[in-house]
């Protein structure tokens, strides 16, 4: 694809464009699909599908030489960012999709090594059978036969089709070679981070086929009638619709989602679909742990930006942080934004890029007050300062959005913290939570 050989191109020319490439998630995603699908097609196979560590290094090292704007500037290593991604890009792989011979000694021997003996699928937390979607979905003859009785059939009848979905969809990522190697082919433009699809961060499937008559009908009148509903119907309605809204919007942007189901905008939809998102990570990862309830994830949250407020003044000594260190606060939520721009700031991250148009995902102010967040393509308000940050730190979640690079550290503090993460990866955020415990 064009876009990404001339963003390529570009990058020689100009290394300095490199940090904001690394924030742009379009980018980022294209780049490891390529990187991924090469080595898989040239030097991985079904019995050996493993990395040593060494050619890991190797294979990062080639890309920060290749474009030297691409390194890392944090004190991790020049390439430790594509470190990173490359291991779970691999790891979710051998994981989720069909790529692995799962009768190899080898592949055996590593998945005993690190207590993965067995092969688990993704599947979804049970819904009614009678989830629905937009009216005009149709596809390819030979996937109609898996969704046509959906609406007779039981919860665990309707998962395990799923199921088979992802761990199809995933298999054909690999097989999807798009001649990317030669960097030259067709003309497949994208528009901005803000108007694109960012990447998932589990890949459920492509959906293709129709959707069920009873979703789209539920949905439809979900839409018409949830401002005037309670929201504990609303919530159950939405839990209902959870399992065939991730499929079809696997590929869409935001606003395609909130076009589609209105009830998004609200901030304790928003938290119950994080929760529904945990829940159906823990059925193919691990690293997310599953709160009590989306009200206790959303209080865990706030505790831990507390905690950050409260020890600002091990953060004085910092040039990103000074400014907000002694900042005067009237009330409780007055803390929050402070601690946002602690955390940012104690990660050498310019605490004001939450802001700035440039991320596909940011904070949205009106008369300097934080008045809601900006998700891929949507504006979406909150009356209160809290909410605003909630949504903020759980929007990654609840629409199965990858971190963005530039936020990547900032969100596992917060995660970790919360309790919605065993632990962090990056050694930055390692070394936060270390001083705040």
């Amino acid at each position: 694809m064009d876009d990404l050989a001339n963003a390529l191109r570009d990058l020689r020319m100009h290394p300095e464009k490199g940090s904001d490439l690394k924030m742009n998630a379009t980018f980022v995603n294209k780049f490891l699909k390529f990187i991924v699908d090469h080595i898989c097609l040239n030097y991985l196979s079904p019995n050996e599908p493993y990395l040593s560590s060494s050619q890991i290094t190797d294979v990062c090292t080639s890309i920060v030489t290749s474009y030297p704007g691409l390194k890392d500037t944090s004190l991790s290593g020049s390439s430790s960012f594509w470190r990173q991604k490359l291991i779970r890009r691999f790891k979710e792989l051998r994981f989720v999709g069909d790529f692995v011979d799962k009768s190899s000694p080898t592949v055996q021997e590593m998945q005993r090594k690190h207590g993965r003996l067995g092969h688990r699928r993704i599947i979804l937390p049970n819904a009614a059978a009678a989830a629905a979607g937009p009216s005009a979905v149709t596809v390819s003859q030979r996937h109609k036969r898996q969704y046509k009785e959906v609406e007779g059939q039981e919860d665990d009848d309707d998962n395990e089709i799923i199921a088979s979905r992802a761990k199809r969809a995933n298999k054909q990522r690999i097989n999807d070679d798009e001649d990317l190697i030669e960097e030259e082919g067709d003309d497949d433009s994208d528009a901005d981070d803000a108007g694109s699809a960012m990447a998932k961060s589990v890949d459920f499937g492509e959906f293709d086929t129709d959707v069920p008559p009873s979703h789209e009908a539920r949905r439809t009148r979900l839409n018409e009638t949830h401002h005037d509903s309670s929201i504990s119907d609303v919530l159950n309605e939405m839990q209902a619709l959870f399992p065939i809204r991730i499929l079809r919007c696997q590929d869409l942007t935001v606003s395609d989602e909130i076009a589609l189901y209105a009830p998004l905008v609200n901030i304790a939809v928003l938290q119950q679909e994080a929760y529904l998102m945990i829940q159906t990570y823990n059925r193919s990862k691990t690293d997310y742990v599953l709160p009590p309830s989306p009200s206790e994830m959303r209080s865990r949250i706030i505790n831990a930006l507390l905690l950050v407020y409260s020890k600002r003044q091990l953060l004085k000594n910092f040039n990103l942080c000074k400014d907000y260190v002694e900042l005067p606060v009237v009330s409780e939520e007055d803390k929050l934004p402070v601690a946002v721009f602690l955390l940012l700031g104690r990660l050498r991250v310019d605490p004001s890029i939450i802001l700035r148009d440039a991320l596909p995902v940011r904070i949205l102010t009106e008369d300097g007050k934080w008045c809601g967040v900006f998700v891929n393509g949507a504006s979406i308000p909150f009356d209160s300062v809290t909410d605003s940050i909630i949504a903020f730190v759980i929007v990654f979640i609840a629409f199965n959005l990858q971190h963005l690079p530039a936020l990547e550290a900032f969100l596992e503090v917060i995660e970790v913290l919360s309790g919605l993460r065993k632990k962090a990866v990056r050694k930055a955020a390692v070394a936060i939570l270390d001083a705040l415990r």
